[in-house]
């Protein structure tokens, strides 16, 4: 990453882009930092070294600046990243220089005892890599108390299966609708009670039964176990449950109305993902665009009715959205109409 970031020339960047200033020296990148101060070494002698930087406005250089991120790699960022959040810049420079130390011997000279340091201290993490993102991708998605740090949510773009458990519930409403609507009360879902009494298990066993000869046997239904669904009607009984009261408190409508504008925002943002994967931009642009292309960042939409009575549906803009936003989201939504079929 330092290499990369040595060899970077500033010269050759945009002169319209506003660059962050710094006070202190200034290195072969071109940043200006402060917090450099000599540092005995093992050979009785001292080297200048980076003890501390305005860690705010480097991240801003550094996550701004497309040609500098270009230039270090995104893997290296990643490793930027947790060095600087957990360890700082200080703990990076004293565990280099304590692993220098334990490689110090007798009579060797100061640069090979650098290089040799360089070597195994970057070697160790290459051939332990895989372990040590994993270890620190599960610290970053289930949080650690003792290090505060939070739980986070990570998006995982996936194709749908036949499998899908949506599907599954479908299936679960569609037959025990069919069931429920019987005149015989031996077949009637009953909601007063709970999905694990006689009556209610009795009524999953019959659309079990249904689903099975309807796909024409067990072994051709796409449900892989009985649990998927007990678990699906347990579901549907709750779903039930609270729809029912909700009737009784004259909340229904706008729990419907709620529920019609979140799908719209989820297909929205489905659209938006779809045309991400498919679009030529580059492995780290599309990270970046992924990484907003959430529900909190998608502008939802208001259902009214015009003059002559027809639903209309009016976008709320989000206020607060960068015009760089804006303009990816109007690409994707650009690209989406363009891959649909010509009427």
């Amino acid at each position: 990453m330092y290499e990369n970031l040595l060899n970077h020339d500033p010269e050759s960047e945009d002169p319209d882009v506003e660059k962050p200033t710094y006070e202190g020296n200034k290195l072969k990148c071109g940043w200006k930092v402060i917090g450099t101060e000599n540092l005995a070494t093992s050979n009785a002698k001292s080297k200048q070294v980076l003890t501390n930087w305005v860690e705010s406005k480097v991240a801003s250089l550094l996550y701004t600046n497309e040609i500098l991120y270009d230039k270090a790699g995104s893997v290296a960022m990643t490793a930027f990243d947790i060095a600087t959040s957990i360890g700082g810049s200080e703990a990076i420079v004293e565990s280099f220089y304590s692993v220098m130390d334990t490689q110090r011997q007798v009579r060797q000279l100061h640069t090979t005892l650098e290089n040799r340091t360089i070597l195994d201290w970057a070697t160790s993490n290459m051939l332990n890599l895989e372990d040590v993102i994993s270890k620190a991708a599960k610290l970053y998605v289930d949080g650690s108390s003792s290090l505060k740090l939070p739980r986070h949510r990570v998006r995982v773009m996936k194709k749908k299966t036949e499998k899908s458990y949506k599907a599954s519930q479908n299936d679960v409403r569609r037959k025990i609708k069919i069931l429920s609507e019987s005149l015989d009360d031996e077949v009637a879902l009953n909601i007063n009670e709970s999905s694990e009494s006689d009556h209610n298990l009795a009524v999953c066993q019959q659309f079990t039964n249904e689903l099975f000869l309807e796909y024409g046997g067990q072994e051709k239904c796409p449900w892989t176990c009985i649990i998927q669904i007990k678990a699906a009607f347990k579901t549907y009984m709750k779903s039930k449950k609270a729809h029912a009261k909700r009737t009784l408190d004259g909340t229904n409508a706008a729990h419907v109305k709620k529920c019609c504008r979140s799908n719209r925002k989820r297909e929205k943002l489905g659209r938006r993902l779809s045309s991400l994967n498919s679009k030529d931009w580059t492995p780290e642009r599309k990270a970046k665009v992924a990484a907003v292309l959430t529900l909190d960042y998608i502008s939802s939409e208001e259902s009214d009715a015009d003059e002559e009575g027809k639903t209309v549906y009016t976008v709320k803009t989000l206020p607060w959205q960068s015009q760089n936003l804006k303009k990816k989201k109007k690409s994707l939504d650009k690209h989406h109409m363009e891959s649909l079929p010509a009427l």
